[in-house]
């Protein structure tokens, strides 16, 4: 759940947040998730759609800040970011951002000439939740940290009562939202304190609060189809005159079902708000 404007973030607070709220760093990278066994790391892959993703066990082996062996026996999945450091970013070149950086490392396929190891060593996973395990938000940052976990994602936790007024509550997510973190993030993520459903793809007592979006303005050009995907869907996407957005150049964007052009009133020649997250 998406939550931008302040009236919408109070709701989702006042339906979803039992106890203490948690305010945490919605960092700003690949989503990743860990598997161990036995306390060694059997699996990682990309988050992909929830189901199915991207194998990463030819790469995970040199990105930094995982703990390869955890004192824990059973099965537990982590869920966390793939991200270039800003530190280590000062050492690439050729790329627009961190996350771009990020992204074009880690989608290489073996078989071409920029896979290298050195790379891939620039990338480091910071986590932020461990599945499984019914634990609030404050015990899990503890417990990966204990794992030998390096840059576990920043939060807080809030007694609730210390937010007197809707406005203490908006202002207190955008001032830590502003923190200068060593990654980058695109905002905060709130939720309710307790652990619930969380191995869910899109967790019911989470939402995000996008506090610096890429946005600009440019012309629809067209409309085509892509597909069809793996479940037949040929989706509608915008092609557009190009503009730069976060240092890199954007001349297609989703139009998520003929619904959607329906009801933003798209016709070809008009105006249009780009916005670029994720």
């Amino acid at each position: 759940l998406k939550c931008e404007e302040p009236e919408t973030i109070v709701a989702f607070v006042k339906k979803h947040v039992r106890g203490k709220l948690n305010v945490s760093a919605k960092v700003d990278g690949i989503s990743c998730r860990l598997k161990y066994s036995g306390g060694k790391l059997v699996e990682s892959a990309t988050r992909g759609d929830g189901n199915y993703g991207e194998d990463l066990s030819e790469k995970i082996g040199y990105v930094k800040g995982i703990a390869r062996n955890i004192p824990y026996d059973n099965e537990v999945d982590i869920r966390g970011e793939l991200v270039i450091l800003k530190s280590d970013f000062e050492d690439l070149s050729g790329f627009a951002n961190p996350r771009n950086a990020c992204a074009g490392i880690m989608n290489r396929k073996k078989t071409s000439k920029e896979w290298n190891v050195d790379d891939i060593g620039h990338v480091t996973f910071v986590p932020y939740t461990v599945l499984e395990l019914e634990y609030t938000k404050a015990q899990q940052i503890e417990l990966l940290e204990k794992w030998g976990f390096e840059n576990v994602a920043w939060h807080q936790s809030f007694d609730m009562s210390c937010f007197k007024k809707d406005e203490n509550l908006i202002s207190a997510m955008f001032e830590y939202a502003t923190q200068d973190l060593p990654y980058e993030i695109d905002g905060v993520v709130i939720s309710d304190d307790e652990y619930r459903n969380e191995d869910k793809y899109r967790p019911d007592a989470q939402a995000a609060v996008k506090t610096n979006q890429l946005v600009a303005e440019t012309t629809l050009i067209d409309v085509v189809f892509e597909g069809p995907s793996k479940n037949g869907v040929f989706v509608p996407v915008a092609v557009l005159e190009p503009v730069e957005i976060g240092g890199s150049m954007i001349a297609r964007a989703t139009c998520h079902n003929l619904d959607f052009i329906d009801e933003k009133g798209l016709t070809y020649g008009c105006g249009v708000k780009i916005i670029k997250s994720g």
